[in-house]
């Protein structure tokens, strides 16, 4: 007897990923800017960005999955630009495009480098920066990884997933 399928990622995991990637990209500002704690140890630091970037690659796979398997529908509704910024360089090009929710996880997950970057200190506003080479083509994804976890749940509550 084969016991198989389809990989299953279902609804409620990916919310639950949704919900903790939220969670630990607020709580960067308590541990590590604004808190008692801050700025926090390097092993704390290290543990922190290992914790979040595992997290939001797990949640990038979980959409992927599902739109691969059809159980959802890519999308580049307008409230996902504001997430962020897909900058292109090539030999040939420099410019800034458009993406959608499958151009995000492609990114997450082919990403050759992560790393956080802090905009205004004062208000510990931060993006995460994920930078890569596709074909001949460098590209950095700067993203606000709370704005993208809520575009998530958004997307799936509007998806009926």
């Amino acid at each position: 007897m084969l016991l198989g399928g389809e990989h299953r990622q279902p609804a409620a995991f990916i919310r639950e990923l949704a919900i903790t990637c939220h969670a630990l990209d607020l709580s960067a500002t308590s541990l590590f800017y604004a808190g008692t704690y801050a700025p926090g140890t390097a092993k704390t630091q290290s543990a922190y960005y290992d914790l979040l970037s595992r997290n939001l690659l797990h949640l990038a796979l979980a959409v992927r999955t599902n739109l691969y398997q059809g159980a959802l529908q890519d999308s580049d509704e307008s409230f996902l630009s504001p997430c962020g910024f897909l900058d292109v360089r090539s030999k040939e090009r420099d410019e800034t495009r458009p993406f959608t929710i499958k151009d995000v996880c492609d990114k997450i997950i082919h990403a050759d480098s992560v790393g956080r970057l802090v905009n205004r200190p004062e208000e510990a506003r931060t993006v995460l920066e994920l930078t890569g080479k596709q074909r001949s083509e460098n590209w950095t994804l700067s993203i606000s990884v709370e704005m993208f976890c809520e575009y998530v749940l958004r997307w799936l509550d509007d998806s009926g997933f």
